[in-house]
């Protein structure tokens, strides 16, 4: 495993399989071209299934007179394998870990979009709401795959609400990463997907597949749950994107996620959790330790929420420290704590 940085960032590499000693890594990506950056080195990789090809090539400052050259020489090298084999639609970036996959796909089911914009661009969009400017979860998927992020019109005294959008093809390389991962919306990033890349022109019939768009978003209320897809990143995406830290009095604590559109997610959800937790309506909540435990396990997977997380860990490791009978001298600092994550929400 190669991994640098942290979680969700723009800087991290990580590659789940064994990789060559000079750190290149080998990617199999079937019908189309791709280049891959590890380390500065670049690599070309070319599977076709039809005819069998297998195409692996390196391009590395070491045998070029730079890092700009090596990635030159590779573009060019793709570029005439793509018009030998007739392969147009190439994808170049860097590839990371499943963890942030997971983690988008449940930011993604809980505040994004998969759909039209106008006649025929396709856009995958995700919402976040912020008081200090542009959210950075929102500017971390872009660093990621690209799209362009706006500010929308605020009602009342909300928050500020922004949108990250990425139209057309420029989707297809967010959308294979996530095609495992997605619960709710994972058959409508198939059809996207499958669309786009065998699309031969912008004059494409897409009237059907918005039919089917629109159909499917009828039906999440009963929707087949894959549990094998609810993973603690999932996790943690779905709840930076619809979850709530609810801390009242000294010491009692529970977490929301709420779901309107999908209460099969949360059946799910609770199933994971020995059915130990409890609905009102379109939401789930964890009370005392198993919200704690939740929380504990997600935390490492939060990105919007971690500070809040943090928060309530410490009136837990608190409390372990001292007792569970809490002294009146001991409550200003559970209060302090609280005011922590009432700060924190508001931001």
């Amino acid at each position: 495993m190669i991994k640098y940085g942290s979680f969700l960032s723009s800087k991290m590499i990580a590659i789940s399989y064994p990789a060559p000693t000079d750190g290149s890594a080998v990617l199999l990506v079937r019908q189309r071209g791709t280049i891959c950056e590890v380390r500065g080195n670049f690599e070309v990789h070319l599977i076709v299934t039809t005819p069998p090809i297998r195409i692996y090539k390196g391009f590395t400052s070491a045998t070029h007179t730079s890092r700009e050259h090596a990635k030159q020489e590779a573009e060019r090298y793709l570029l005439e394998l793509n018009v030998q084999y007739g392969l147009t639609k190439t994808i170049s970036r860097r590839y990371y870990s499943s963890y942030v996959h997971q983690y988008i796909a449940g930011f993604l089911d809980g505040d994004g979009c998969i759909g039209l914009s106008g006649n025929s661009s396709f856009t995958v969009s995700f919402g976040q709401s912020s008081d200090n400017g542009v959210p950075v979860v929102l500017e971390r998927i872009r660093n990621l795959y690209g799209g362009g992020i706006r500010k929308k019109k605020v009602y009342g005294n909300r928050k500020v609400p922004y949108e990250l959008v990425i139209f057309g093809e420029d989707t297809l390389p967010l959308l294979y990463d996530l095609r495992d991962a997605l619960v709710m919306k994972y058959e409508q990033a198939r059809l996207v997907y499958d669309f786009l890349r065998n699309r031969k022109g912008k004059g494409d019939e897409v009237a059907p597949l918005r039919e089917k768009l629109s159909k499917l978003k009828t039906e999440y209320a009963s929707l087949d749950i894959d549990a094998n897809k609810i993973t603690s990143a999932y996790l943690g995406g779905l709840f930076d994107a619809e979850g709530c830290i609810i801390a009242s009095g000294v010491t009692a604590m529970k977490v929301d996620i709420s779901q309107d559109g999908c209460p099969p997610l949360l059946e799910a959800i609770n199933q994971r959790y020995g059915n130990r937790g409890y609905f009102y309506k379109i939401v789930l909540s964890f009370h005392g330790d198993l919200a704690y435990d939740f929380l504990q396990e997600i935390r490492r997977y939060t990105c919007v929420k971690r500070s809040q997380v943090d928060a309530v860990l410490s009136i837990r490791n608190y409390r372990n420290k001292h007792s569970k009978l809490v002294t009146v001298d001991e409550r200003d600092v559970i209060h302090q704590l609280q005011e922590t994550i009432r700060i924190e929400k508001r931001r």
